[in-house]
């Protein structure tokens, strides 16, 4: 991945903020196979989950 300058970034951002919460959700949960329900996410609607060392 190329390195972005601040100001690409910030273009970035400003053309695609209100998306970036949609596509981060949609990413990881392509990698890891975990969905997760993005409005339980903005209520604070989530279980607990301990996860112990290995």
């Amino acid at each position: 991945m190329a390195a972005a300058s601040e100001a690409e970034v910030v273009a970035y951002f400003e053309k695609h903020g209100e998306h970036l919460r949609e596509l981060v959700f949609t990413a990881v949960g392509a990698y890891t196979g975990v969905a997760v329900d993005q409005d339980a996410v903005q209520a604070g609607d989530l279980p607990g989950v301990l996860i112990a060392p290995a």
